[in-house]
């Protein structure tokens, strides 16, 4: 059912306030109305509708929302803000789910309390926002960047904001809960200021930073692309050790605040969220796993930390440098690192500089070098520089010591054990191995080779005694050998505990393999059909991809990695949101040329159902195909600006 002369919501408006115009001038009961949209006991604070795929099929031909319930839950509730330091990893699936309806309690699935809640149940507004709705549309308008609990002023106005009637919210009639904004006269507006009149212009200044960012975090109309929170952690790793070490890192935080934006900013703040009254709310904000950066405090002391130790939230992108990767694969060393010593601004033409002057003799070098020859040999080893040994220092050492220590070194033997064995000194293997630049990296490959072997039969013989046994029995068996092949053999390691698991004998095992194929070849010929179709383009997403061919795929299944060409099809099909509305745009201009008339915005959008500032964004894709269907574009239409 679609219906008629429903409103056309402005941008950043609540669900809630488009919904609210609707049920007010829509005879019969109210309840009924919001059975329509899937919404019979949805409050009017919720944080976003249950099923907005349901309110997007409600809605007319050409509304934005129409089939769209992207558009709902990204442009019009604060889902993104909620999603804004969450892990991307996180935030995409949840995402999804709420777009599908496939949660009960959309709040508690953001990790949003009812306690965070109930602070901004009542509708926040700016009278001067009201004033302009009021004489430019009729009625009054919610904006979603002055519902939140921690924000006191409107960013285009730097007005104090107001809360509506308490007295009408506590009704308990539907009519009056769906009631529009200032609907009502049983209270005086100059009690119902959220922040007091007396504050100062630095103070002025901070409220006026949190409104900025909030807007800024819920206009991204998508989900976290970088995990901001990590950027948060890098950043605070810069900060000065020594500010830190002498007052605490947050009193450093706190008083970095203070300085910028008074203290009265903060000392308010408290007052009204009170967790920040918390000695360690800074260490409590910067340990929560990504899952739990969803509630509203969470997001209020992320952009506390991120006001002290960047200028802007946009900042926080530049903190690493793009070709950092901070979950690289750990590669096992072998041995230790070498620290850096005076030689390492020495270049290798300099070294060699050297050997000549001083007749091609190490001490000699090391003399003109200013260094130890200690420190120039293990700098020329470090670098495979070599030095052959001269006639006296091989008879001293003796060939067969020479070669028992070059075997020794490819059997991976401990470097301290091979001097014990061979009663050698370290000054003998430090000749040997400038003679011989190959060894250092021999000998580290094959410890390396012997430590793997060693762990991996220690586990082997473990789990071939313990039947049964799984991963945390053998964490406590073997600690060792469990966390080195954790760090560097993880794949093994799985497997291996996989493969020793014995089967149920009462159910028989899946076969995930031709599952697995069958759902990656389902995925492609899923999408390809997508692709090809006539009708109105849907999102590829990796979830809805899965979920259309029926690929509901267990944690054991992801973990163990059973279908790895499920998700290879699922990712490799999938498309970002910029590639979902160009899709929608050149299906909707075809749409245009088969009813004949030309090409404007307003009428692309209406086709398209996205809003007119997304239209616009693609202005010159829309040029392109319409120049290669064959369209005219309006000559007064904002497309040809």
């Amino acid at each position: 059912m679609r219906l008629p002369a429903f409103p056309v919501p402005f941008p950043e408006e609540t669900v809630r306030s488009v919904l609210s115009q609707y049920v007010n001038r829509t005879a019969g009961p109210v309840a009924r109305s919001l059975a329509v949209f899937g919404l019979p006991r949805h409050p009017t604070d919720g944080v976003c509708p249950r099923f907005p795929a349901k309110l997007a099929a409600a809605m007319p031909l050409g509304h934005p929302w129409q089939d769209n319930p992207e558009e709902i839950v990204l442009g019009h509730t604060l889902v993104p803000l909620y999603l804004a330091f969450a892990r991307p990893g996180h935030a995409q699936p949840l995402l999804e789910r709420l777009l599908v309806g496939d949660t009960s309690n959309p709040a508690a699935a953001l990790g949003v309390t009812q306690s965070k809640t109930a602070s901004v149940s009542l509708a926040r507004y700016c009278p001067d926002c009201v004033h302009e709705s009021q004489r430019d549309r009729g009625v009054a308008v919610i904006y979603r960047s002055h519902q939140i609990g921690f924000v006191g002023l409107c960013l285009t106005h730097r007005s104090v904001l107001r809360a509506e009637c308490l007295n009408c919210a506590q009704r308990s009639k539907t009519s009056r809960i769906w009631r529009q904004l200032r609907m009502c006269t049983c209270s005086n507006d100059s009690n119902r200021k959220l922040l007091p009149s007396d504050i100062n212009d630095i103070e002025l200044e901070g409220w006026i930073w949190l409104a900025k960012s909030v807007s800024e975090l819920a206009k991204t109309n998508a989900p976290p692309r970088t995990d901001r929170h990590e950027r948060l952690l890098a950043a605070v790793s810069r900060t000065s050790m020594r500010d830190v070490r002498s007052q605490g890192l947050q009193s450093h935080i706190e008083g970095v605040l203070n300085k910028r934006f008074g203290p009265s900013f903060l000392i308010r703040l408290k007052q009204t969220e009170p967790s920040l009254q918390s000695n360690a709310w800074v260490l409590k904000c910067l340990a929560e796993p990504g899952e739990g950066r969803g509630i509203l405090s969470g997001v209020l002391k992320h952009l506390l930390i991120t006001a002290a130790l960047v200028d802007d939230v946009a900042d926080l992108d530049s903190i690493l440098p793009p070709d950092v990767q901070p979950s690289q694969e750990r590669k096992p060393l072998g041995y230790g690192v070498r620290q850096p010593t005076k030689s390492k601004g020495l270049s290798d033409a300099a070294i060699r500089e050297a050997f000549g002057k001083g007749a091609g003799r190490l001490y000699s070098a090391a003399a003109i070098l200013g260094l130890h020859s200690h420190e120039l040999a293990g700098t020329m080893i470090a670098r495979g520089m070599a030095l052959p040994m001269s006639q006296e220092a091989r008879n001293r050492i003796g060939e067969s010591a020479i070669l028992s220590y070059k075997q020794l070194c490819a059997e991976g033997v401990a470097k301290t054990e091979i001097l014990r064995q061979l009663g050698m000194t370290d000054w003998s293997r430090t000749l040997i191995e400038l003679d011989d630049p190959s060894l250092p990296g021999l000998h580290r490959e094959a410890y390396i080779r012997q430590q793997r072997d060693k762990h991996r039969r220690a586990v082997d013989e473990y789990l071939d005694l313990n039947q049964g046994a799984g991963r945390n029995d053998l964490t406590l068996a073997l600690p060792s050998a469990v966390d080195w092949l954790r760090s560097f053999d993880k794949d093994w390691l799985r497997s291996a505990v996989q493969r020793k698991k014995p089967t149920n004998p009462g159910r028989p095992t899946a076969d995930w393999a031709a599952r697995d194929s069958a759902w990656a070849a389902a995925i492609e010929q899923h999408a390809q059909a997508e692709l090809s179709s006539v009708d109105r383009p849907r999102w590829l997403s990796q979830t809805r991809l899965m979920a259309a061919v029926g690929a509901r795929v267990s944690k054991y299944a992801l973990n163990a990695g059973l279908v790895s060409k499920t998700l290879h099809a699922a990712k490799a099909h999938s498309e970002p949101f910029e590639t979902y509305h160009v899709r929608r745009i050149a299906w909707a201009l075809r749409k245009v040329r088969d009813s004949g008339s030309t090409v404007a915005t307003n009428s692309l959008r209406q086709v398209a159902g996205l809003p007119p500032a997304r239209v616009l964004e693609h202005k010159d894709f829309i040029v392109k195909e319409s120049a290669r269907l064959g369209l005219a574009i309006n000559l007064r239409s904002s497309l040809l600006d």
